[in-house]
């Protein structure tokens, strides 16, 4: 199972003198009052079985910024049976598990009517009640174990040292997706520490489950379907068709072809690649640094091995592929060889060597030095030959394959595609690389 790990903080509102206006600190800002705390916010959670993300809007927007896009692309990477963890205070509570609602078997949705569209300004047919306009998406939970006894962060990250790298750079986020090596690692440090915890340990106590607001939502969900349905589809209806590069049919943002292909990825909607059995977009590529400094993958997956799974091997070590995604809107051209490099020319070389520079994080990281494990992907709205060509002689690895009689090894298995916007849905197609 892959995870979730949330991060709760108190609600909050500004204070207000008699006059209605904001009263200021010592140092200016707006002074504000706990209206409920982060750990009643988790009663509620869990209580009911949901969670949404504040997504704050903004007067006068008329299309979506790129970071409520990439929490969308969170949203698309969920899948029933994935864990939710909560963190606030320095703790980690949980453990919940994602579930599908019917009709749609799903357990992610819109959560009211028209919340697909940045300009909608006021709530219609919420799931439930207590849904406001920051609520855009939702996903439902169920219990798996609600822990008494929550864990210090820093007690996870040195219990498996070795298998967290989500939480390490969560800073700045409302959540984060972990790999089935993290949440599982994170699951069994709450079950330990919770067979001999310490005296007055009990840092809660876990609410009993009330299935009002899940029934309320499924019984919505079937009166009207199409209002809640998170579909791909209706987050690209608010893109443009846009002209770059001299190629039609191209997207006005670039993370909205990540959110695509993460959500094609996770449900097998691509012939090429199938359905990988992890997927997520925006995943560390860097050794330990400020997070500020770290370069992230596009998209990241992997697949196992399917007669390992069946012989009950788990998934941590039937893992036989990883895939890898340089995602850009525009085409990558390197025009005539011999010519003076452009700015375009420059843009599309460092497309194809940062791609490179992620295939060596995985297969050092990842894969054990395996480097056929790998899969390396540019996604782009067109290449030219000369950058295929350049893909070809340059993205290449050279490796010694096996240990006592090793043997000189060449991984070269990197792929373009093509994506295509109508103005409704992507779709993505294989460029064939000439093996002469």
């Amino acid at each position: 199972m892959a995870g979730f790990f949330i991060v709760l903080g108190d609600e909050k509102e500004t204070v207000l003198d008699e006059n209605g206006h904001a009263v200021l600190d010592n140092n200016g800002r707006e002074k504000k009052k706990v209206t409920k705390t982060a750990k009643k916010i988790l009663e509620e959670l869990c209580e009911y079985g949901y969670y949404s993300t504040i997504l704050p809007s903004n007067d006068g927007v008329q299309k979506w910024s790129k970071q409520k896009i990439a929490t969308f692309a969170d949203y698309f990477s969920m899948r029933k049976g994935d864990y939710i963890f909560f963190f606030f205070d320095r703790k980690i509570y949980g453990v919940g598990e994602l579930i599908n609602l019917s009709p749609i078997e799903d357990c992610k949705f819109w959560a009211y009517k028209d919340a697909n569209k940045p300009t909608t300004r006021t709530v219609s047919e919420p799931l439930f009640n207590e849904i406001k306009l920051e609520n855009r998406c939702i996903c439902f939970f169920k219990k798996v174990k609600y822990f008494t006894h929550a864990i210090d962060m820093d007690e996870a990250l040195t219990t498996y040292p070795n298998s967290f790298k989500s939480l390490r750079v969560i800073q700045g986020r409302s959540f984060i997706k972990m790999d089935d090596e993290e949440a599982q690692a994170l699951y069994a440090v709450l079950e330990k520490n919770n067979v001999f915890p310490p005296e007055d340990s009990v840092d809660w106590t876990p609410p009993e489950f009330n299935s009002s607001k899940q029934i309320q939502a499924a019984e919505k969900i079937s009166s009207h379907p199409n209002y809640y349905n998170f579909s791909v589809q209706s987050l690209l209806t608010n893109f443009s068709l846009y002209n770059i590069d001299d190629a039609n049919n191209a997207i006005q943002e670039e993370m909205a072809i990540e959110a695509t292909l993460v959500d094609y990825l996770n449900q097998g909607r691509t012939e090429e690649f199938g359905k990988l059995d992890y997927v997520s977009h925006q995943v560390s590529a860097s050794p330990a640094k400020p997070v500020e400094y770290m370069e992230w993958m596009d998209v990241f997956g992997y697949k196992a091995s399917q007669p390992l799974l069946n012989r009950s091997i788990p998934i941590l070590f039937a893992i036989d592929q990883y895939y890898v995604f340089e995602i850009k809107r525009g085409c990558l051209k390197l025009g005539h060889r011999g010519t003076r490099d452009t700015k375009l020319t420059k843009e599309s070389k460092a497309a194809a060597n940062q791609l490179m520079k992620y295939v060596d994080w995985i297969a050092n990281n990842y894969a054990n030095g395996k480097y056929p494990m790998v899969n390396g992907i540019i996604v782009a709205r067109d290449f030219d030959e000369s950058f295929i060509k350049y893909c070809k002689e340059k993205c290449v690895r050279n490796y010694n394959s096996g240990y006592r009689n090793s043997a000189p090894a060449t991984w070269d298995k990197i792929k373009l595609i093509k994506y295509s916007f109508d103005g409704n849905d992507i779709s993505f197609s294989p460029v064939n690389i000439p093996n002469d």
